[in-house]
């Protein structure tokens, strides 16, 4: 037989003992089993239990499902119940029913998030239930934060995913700042960082940096191994040493107006970690606590500087602390934004003679901040970089937010009404919340309403900090309510009045004069607004007058603008990014081809 010709059949049999056992897979030890588990989906272990009994124990263990519950659910509404439960025995728990109750939650969440996205009304009602659940619902709503925007649904999906997200971030910050208002001792950093979830919404990605500066601390452990044997002045100007080397510089004159230099969290994950005086000095506040340092950041004019504090025990040379020790053995003071060196009280004296700050003042200036008065600066210092933004020295070609490596950045009204938040739960002045209330309640039923839970939640309640300073964010609240409730007046195009209405809803548009663009969302026939609104805005002088279709557009920058037909013209260029990111709160998704956005809201525009 050629030798090249062979094939399979020709093959011998292979020798096989008939007598060798078969092995099974119950045949393998329970650990082994567990392993292999571990590397299937719970849909899967879950098939897998049904098969027999032997993996119908191995497959219910409280351990897989423990583990499945830490990967598959990385954020919780109870993180201390949580992390009681892992440090209990697995079998302490039913975890796989805790396993089982989340993803039935999911189920809930999704269900709940369609009647939002769909449903024309009761959108509030359908938010105080999501808020409820607080980040329970973030994992989820995570996923469908990354819908594909250009399949199906997906631009809608991703949008109302955003505005919960963003709203259970902001009621984190709330809660934080209400605790504060209340007396309840809460970190520097937790507060500040109340600020980022707030104005980051849904580009926040946790609210804790606990975990951040717990790394810094432990490398400032590794990074100097003789730090036990430091003394706290020693230590505090070696902290100081080891931060600017790990990047933490303060911030170069050209970038010093970034607004993402007034964040925390920004500033602790940034590889740069630039950051505004008040931050850093928190920052290297925090480390210090951590390595049993008192540190507090001073509300020094124009900089913050830092005050160390000698122990109960011991002054901050490591000496015995007696009746005799000296004010420099007592305190000390760094200032960590420019330098690592200690900074004496005559030089703090000397600035704020400079400043021609009267000197029964000067003790006020070196002595620890409260927590509320920080936060407070640093929500100023954020509307202050706004106003810089949008009035001063900051051309068309250069992004004021700084590069931070997010594909989005939050807008102009995310970083104001953070720090109007912050000002409304901890300021301390009357005046400047009813001014803040006031300046709300306007901006309210138009651009903010989903805001509504969490003012009544935490502001309008009879133990909330201003009830006093906030009965017209009262009254809007309540009317936004209501017309949440009402139902919408169907439009169709069915009579010859409204068959003059020359555009639908989808169409993108451009001022004829103003030279804006938007999106049509809504038309009346005729222009409905009232005899007041007609006259201040001279309608009857346009050549259509009042009786020409007026359409609701949303424009560019986001806010809603009531506009006559004879100003519109199409627009079949590229929307803008922002355009993009707000449509899905009337649209399902972009067509390419027809150059219109495919409406959600057909309800009350039903052949549009």
């Amino acid at each position: 037989m050629n030798p090249l010709s062979w094939s399979w059949r020709t093959l011998p049999p292979l020798s096989v003992a008939q007598n060798k056992p078969r092995c099974h897979l119950t045949d393998l030890p329970d650990e082994l089993l567990d392993h292999i588990l571990q590397f299937l989906r719970p849909k899967d272990v879950c098939a897998a239990q049904a098969t027999c009994q032997r993996l119908h124990g191995v497959a219910t263990s409280n351990l897989l499902w423990q583990r499945f519950c830490v990967e598959d659910f990385r954020f919780w509404k109870d993180v201390d119940l949580l992390r009681e439960m892992l440090d209990q025995p697995p079998a302490a728990n039913d975890w796989k029913e805790i396993y089982t109750s989340r993803m039935l939650l999911n189920a809930a969440i999704l269900k709940r998030m369609a009647l939002l996205q769909n449903n024309p009304t009761h959108k509030l009602q359908h938010l105080d239930w999501l808020l409820m659940l607080e980040f329970d619902a973030k994992d989820i709503l995570l996923e469908q934060l990354h819908a594909d925007p250009e399949v199906g649904d997906g631009m809608a999906v991703r949008y109302w995913s955003k505005v919960v997200l963003s709203a259970i971030h902001k009621q984190k910050s709330v809660k934080i700042w209400g605790d504060l208002h209340n007396g309840r001792d809460i970190e520097l950093e937790s507060a500040l960082a109340g600020l980022d979830l707030c104005a980051l919404g849904s580009l926040s990605m946790t609210a804790e940096i606990g975990p951040e500066l717990d790394d810094l601390a432990e490398r400032f452990r590794q990074y100097t191994p003789e730090h036990g044997r430091l003394s706290t002045r020693e230590t505090a100007v070696a902290l100081a040493a080891f931060l600017r080397d790990q990047g933490f510089q303060g911030v170069p004159e050209a970038d010093y107006h970034e607004l993402r230099n007034r964040f925390i969290g920004i500033a602790l994950r940034h590889p740069h970690h630039r950051a505004l005086p008040l931050v850093n000095a928190a920052i290297y506040c925090g480390v210090a606590r951590r390595l049993g340092i008192t540190a507090h950041p001073t509300d020094f004019p124009l900089h913050i500087m830092v005050i160390v504090q000698a122990s109960e025990s011991k002054t901050l040379d490591g000496r015995p602390l007696t009746d005799e020790a000296t004010d420099d053995q007592k305190r000390m003071f760094m200032d960590p934004f420019r330098d690592s060196r200690e900074h004496s009280v005559e030089e703090l004296r000397g600035l704020l003679s400079a400043m021609e700050v009267h000197p029964d003042s000067w003790p006020d200036f070196m002595t620890p901040a409260s927590t509320i008065d920080l936060v407070l600066r640093n929500a100023r210092n954020i509307l202050n970089g706004l106003h810089r933004h949008r009035h001063y020295d900051f051309p068309q070609n250069i992004d004021p937010w700084g590069a931070t490596g997010e594909a989005e950045h939050p807008t102009d009204e995310d970083l104001l009404y953070s720090s109007v938040w912050a000002q409304l739960m901890l300021s301390q002045q009357p005046q400047d919340v009813r001014r803040l209330a006031d300046f709300y309640a306007v901006r309210l039923q138009d651009e903010r309403k989903y805001d509504v839970p969490l003012i009544e939640k935490y502001l309008l309640t009879e133990d909330g900090p201003h009830t006093q300073s906030t009965l017209t964010l009262s009254t809007v609240c309540t009317r936004t309510r209501l017309d949440d409730m009402r139902s919408v007046t169907v439009k169709r195009r069915n009579t010859a009045e409204v068959g003059r209405v020359k555009y639908r809803v989808g169409q993108m548009m451009k001022h004829a004069r103003y030279g804006y663009t938007g999106l049509v969302v809504g038309w009346d026939s005729k222009c409905e607004q009232s005899e007041e609104w007609i006259r201040t805005m001279n309608v009857d002088a346009l050549g259509g007058g009042r009786s020409q279709a007026f359409y609701l557009v949303r424009a560019s920058d986001g806010h809603t603008k009531y506009v006559a037909e004879e100003s519109i013209k199409v627009y079949m260029g590229e929307p803008s990014d922002r355009t993009m990111r707000g449509a899905g709160e009337f649209f399902q998704r972009f067509d390419q081809q027809t150059r219109e956005f495919i409406s959600n809201i057909r309800d009350e525009y039903p052949d549009d």
